[in-house]
């Protein structure tokens, strides 16, 4: 491991960057992640410890000639920004590891860029190629933006088996809380216990229900239609009626799909300096492993919150949960660190159920440095960073 062990320069506490401004968030953002909703947090489990940084992948560096990269960048305008996302962070890369001391363990020459959600180093070939992609956090279906490279792995494997359980399961706290959805949501309907499938859809004003004849049984949808037919030719009423979600989603994978936004907004806002501390290995090994159980609960849901909410806090107070805590709408993740923080996942999380479990207090305060949402990767503890 480039970094276990090895620790990390600390920040002088007498200083205060000018991208940071002190704040206190009030009880009313913060009282439905930690109090009083014990079923909107989702736990994983231990966690098993901390793996290697990184490997490095391939073959040597292979400098890609110029004609090649002028062929690039006059593509619809998106590799100049990916251009510059994969100089900068390389750069910012190399500096780091070479404040840590370790710089011999990296090729003496060339642009190196670690993945941020796997740590396996690419190259400008990588970026060319496209094996770097553009990372929209938080994800771009459920409203986020361009914001950072990761690799085409992570990025594809994230969206097919985290992604799409994140939206499934706000499209059905959507329905359930009478707001608009963005899709018709697929249910089964019970006219006196007669089922037929079909879907509904949230207007936010009311509900359009309709059968779906290909989801249904001939027979079975003949027999729901005449329960609903008979029901008002006696009496001009409706018969007991009621309907299901038949959409599935994994819980845990939703969940993490945000801890991924959250880790990915922390890195793109503190940089490498931040996510290369081994307290953030766990972070990376449930991402890798979403079927096995190595994260605590580190998030939370608040439903009364502003969907378009977005910030990050350096927690410096209470002591116990000082760290980076993550808004994204109505999600809250706590992360470890900053670098003055070193808490692990674990403890963090054992913090957060203390707070969580003590009914007698009614409000919580969370005070420390608040970071501008970034726009574009910012490297705000990373050394000789602007």
């Amino acid at each position: 491991s480039v970094v276990q062990g090895s620790g990390l320069p600390l920040p002088s506490t007498g200083k205060r960057s000018p991208y940071v401004n002190r704040f206190t968030y009030g009880v009313t953002h913060l009282r439905a992640f930690v109090f009083g909703r014990p079923a909107v947090w989702v736990g994983f489990g231990v966690v098993l410890g901390c793996g290697p940084l990184a490997v490095w992948r391939g073959s040597a560096y292979r400098q890609a000639n110029a004609l090649t990269r002028e062929r690039n960048l006059s593509d619809h305008g998106c590799v100049d920004k990916r251009e510059r996302w994969f100089r900068e962070g390389a750069q910012n890369f190399r500096t780091v590891v070479r404040a840590l001391g370790l710089g011999d363990r990296l090729p003496p020459t060339g642009d190196l860029y670690p993945c941020p959600c796997c740590l396996v180093i690419r190259d400008h070939d990588d970026l060319i190629t496209k094996r770097l992609t553009e990372e929209h956090v938080p994800p771009k279906r459920l409203g986020g933006k361009s914001l950072l490279l990761t690799c085409s792995d992570c990025n594809n494997t994230a969206g097919t088996k985290l992604d799409s359980h994140a939206k499934t399961r706000d499209e059905i706290r959507n329905l359930a809380r009478g707001e608009a959805t963005s899709r018709p949501i697929k249910v089964t309907f019970f006219a006196d216990d007669i089922p037929s499938h079909g879907e509904v859809h949230s207007t936010g004003n009311g509900l359009y229900m309709q059968g779906v004849p290909k989801m249904n049984n001939r027979v079975q949808m003949q027999a729901h239609n005449d329960a609903l037919q008979a029901a008002w030719d006696r009496d001009r009423s409706f018969p007991s009626f009621r309907f299901t979600v038949t959409e599935r989603f994994v819980n845990s994978h939703a969940e993490l799909s945000w801890i991924r936004s959250a880790y990915l907004a922390a890195f793109a806002a503190l940089g490498w300096r931040y996510i290369l501390r081994p307290e953030l290995q766990p972070i990376r090994d449930q991402i890798k492993n979403p079927e096995t159980k190595i994260l605590p609960r580190l998030s939370g849901f608040n439903p009364e919150a502003p969907t378009d909410r977005k910030g990050i806090l350096l927690v410096e107070s209470p002591n116990d949960l000082r760290g980076v805590f993550v808004t994204i709408g109505r999600h809250g993740v706590f992360l470890p660190g900053p670098p003055w923080a070193a808490q692990s996942c674990s403890e963090l999380s054992q913090a957060i159920t203390d707070w969580s479990a003590a009914e007698s207090r009614h409000q919580m305060m969370l005070s420390g440095k608040e970071v501008p949402w970034p726009k574009n990767p910012m490297y705000l503890l990373d050394p000789d960073s602007d």
